[in-house]
């Protein structure tokens, strides 16, 4: 998928290798979740694996340059309940849509396989960007916005 040719997106599978940028980047912010992310990847806890569950990064030609995954939702107990995780996108390509663009990818898709999606963030520009997803606040105590299909 190509968009305005400044990035596409694909899934990821099987190496975290070409987000290393990503891992440095967040690293540097102190934003733990990435690091949880590879942690998991590296140990199979996590692989976006089970069925309607992916890993997708926004490149710019094979530089990665965002990323965003979908998972079955692990605080509760519906398989039809998904949850939107590890949103990142480097310092130097925020506020040029990559982030939206990500976040809509993933919900397309999520439509096939969940009944909604959920997400949980402290971050003021998150919540201004799911809200503008079409994401609603929550007052669930392990999700902050969520969204019916």
């Amino acid at each position: 998928m190509t968009l305005a040719n400044s990035f596409h997106i694909c899934r990821i599978a099987l190496q975290l290798n070409e987000l290393g940028l990503i891992r440095d980047d967040a690293r540097a912010e102190g934003f733990q979740f990435i690091e949880r992310l590879f942690r998991d990847w590296e140990t199979g806890q996590n692989r976006f694996a089970d069925e309607g569950e992916m890993l997708v990064g926004a490149f710019n030609g094979e530089k990665a340059i965002a990323i965003c995954g979908i998972n079955r939702d692990p605080y509760l107990d519906d398989r039809k309940v998904g949850r939107l995780r590890h949103l990142y996108v480097l310092r130097e390509h925020r506020r040029r849509g990559i982030a939206y663009t990500l976040v809509v990818h993933l919900l397309k898709e999520a439509k096939k396989a969940f009944e909604r999606v959920r997400v949980r963030t402290d971050n003021s520009e998150a919540d201004k960007l799911y809200l503008k997803c079409a994401f609603l606040r929550s007052d669930s105590p392990t999700a902050t916005h969520e969204q019916i299909f």
